[in-house]
């Protein structure tokens, strides 16, 4: 009779909660871009003057400071 039960299914086990607790993390890459970018983006709100607005876009747009539509999809 065995006295203890063994199974292999101990790296099963090991990813799932490896996996789960990822999913607990929060996404600090995301976290530390939107805090990077957000003040430009509230500046630009405030711009009234069109040309100088559409300098500002034009601006964040080529330096890589407004997030891109595949950014936000993540």
């Amino acid at each position: 009779m065995p006295t203890k039960a063994e199974t292999d299914n101990t790296t099963d086990e090991s990813e799932n909660i490896t996996l789960s607790l990822v999913n607990l993390i929060p996404d600090f890459e995301k976290i530390y871009r939107k805090s990077l970018i957000m003040p430009f983006e509230k500046a630009e709100s405030k711009i009234y003057d069109k040309d100088i607005a559409e300098f500002y876009h034009e601006l964040l747009d080529e330096t890589g400071l407004r997030e891109s539509e595949s950014d936000t999809e993540n």
